[in-house]
């Protein structure tokens, strides 16, 4: 049977790109002033130049770490459940997210 169209299954990669692409969107809009990198040192110290430019895109990594989380929270709440247990391993027959025999392992003896 195939999953329902526009359920959680149905997702392909490239819907949860443009599913997290609107969430950094969304961080990106509730940011305020949106800072750019420069294209060069308008001071002439390369090195300050770096370490600003190098702030930028870690705070940008935080905003798109933020949106993938979010869109994972969102899995899991609606019963996709990757964060529970990303490998599968529970439907597999293999151990729970905390490794617990019992909790999807069978039973050896």
């Amino acid at each position: 049977m195939a999953p329902a169209p526009g359920s959680v299954a149905a997702m392909t990669p490239a819907h949860r790109r443009q599913r997290i692409h609107e969430l950094v969107l969304a961080l990106l809009a509730q940011q305020g002033e949106l800072e750019l990198l420069d294209a060069g040192s308008p001071d002439g110290d390369p090195g300050s130049w770096l370490a600003r430019n190098r702030r930028l895109v870690q705070r940008y990594q935080a905003l798109v770490r933020s949106a993938a989380t979010l869109d994972a929270l969102i899995d899991q709440e609606v019963g996709g459940d990757p964060l529970g247990d990303p490998l599968g391993q529970r439907a597999r027959g293999g151990a729970g997210p905390g490794g617990e025999p019992g909790q999807g392992a069978p039973a050896h003896g």
